[in-house]
């Protein structure tokens, strides 16, 4: 059986490569789609009530002569994150390092996006009706940033439109 086409095989070299160039590149789709379902499962936008404090002393102040509110501002002077206690909870705060230290030590009501398990980026800060004496009449903005839109409305409440 003389065949004109003689069937040639790569050397092991050759083979070893394109093995290598065929899994890198299994590889790094493998990673991409990881890193995409990854990045939209774990954020969403929360809204939280509690009360501004630090990461260092959380809901037990130690300097309680000066109060709550000079006791966050030192705290966080000192190199700490200013925080949401919701009860024993304690969520660390990222941006509007102004407006949290307007309301160390008092309640507000926080909107932002979760992006650890404990971890808040702001997107506003605002005091709760009680602490403000009259409750807020505006009517509260949001950008849709997740897929967390479905549960929005219901934590929003009825004053809500969104962008």
């Amino acid at each position: 059986m003389n065949s004109t086409f003689a069937r040639v095989r790569p050397s092991w070299p050759v083979q070893i490569f394109m093995a290598l160039i065929i899994t890198s590149m299994v590889a790094a789709v493998a990673v991409v789609a990881a890193a995409s379902i990854i990045g939209e499962q774990g954020r969403s936008i929360v809204m939280l009530n509690g009360i501004v404090s630090d990461s260092m002393c959380g809901s037990t102040h130690v300097t309680k002569k000066d109060g709550e509110a000079e006791c966050t501002r030192d705290c966080v002077k000192w190199g700490a994150d200013y925080a949401l206690m919701v009860g024993k909870k304690m969520y660390i705060l990222k941006g509007h390092p102004a407006e949290l230290d307007k309301f160390a030590g008092g309640e507000v009501v926080v909107k932002g996006e979760m992006v650890r398990r404990n971890t808040i980026v702001v997107e506003w800060v605002t005091p709760t009706s009680e602490n403000a004496g009259t409750a807020p009449d505006k009517v509260i903005s949001v950008t849709y940033i997740s897929n967390s839109r479905d549960r929005l409305p219901a934590l929003l409440g009825p004053n809500y439109a969104w962008n």
